[in-house]
Parts: C-alpha cells; structure tokens; sequence
C-alpha cells in the first residue's frame, strides 16, 4: 500500500504472498481476540525481522499510534493495480 496523505489516498502496489504465521502478525490485533499465542507471534516477528523483543514492542506500539491517527481520515482507495489482473472479485 502506497500512502499519499495530502490527497487522502491509499493505493494498492502490489500483492504479496505470506506464511499464516506472518498475516496473523500482521493483523495483531484480530490475532489478539482470536485468542491466538501471541508470544509465539512475537518470537515469529522478531525472528524475521531480525529484531529484538524490546524493538519489535515499539515498533507496535508505533504502528498502532499511526493507525489511530489515520483512522481518522476518510481514505480514497486506489485499487487500479488490479487492473492489471484477469480477477473475478465477489
């Protein structure tokens, strides 16, 4: 995803395949309440992004003020990249 926040605008760049155990760090916080381990997931981030457990709580801590702070703008979604595939969306 490409973020243009002067003109409201999040665009789709690309798609990228991932293990299960790195989209549920991804989506930490359905993770979370889905009752999933988190210390595993920890243990997964900090392994492949080469980091320690203090670096990887901070970097959450940081992506979740910045979600906070752009859940509050209303987001134009640019999904042209799409166009690029032969894709059935349901």
């Amino acid at each position: 995803m490409e973020i243009f926040e002067e003109q409201k605008i999040q665009k789709l760049i690309k798609f990228e395949c991932i293990c299960n155990v790195c989209h549920s760090v991804h989506h930490w916080v359905i993770s979370s309440l889905q009752g999933k381990n988190m210390d595993f997931l920890t243990q997964h981030a900090c392994k492949i992004n080469d980091c320690s457990i203090e670096e990887w709580q901070e970097y959450v801590v940081n992506c979740f003020k910045e979600w906070r702070e752009r859940s509050l703008i209303n987001w134009k979604i640019d999904t042209s990249y799409i166009n690029n595939f032969r894709l059935d969306l349901i």
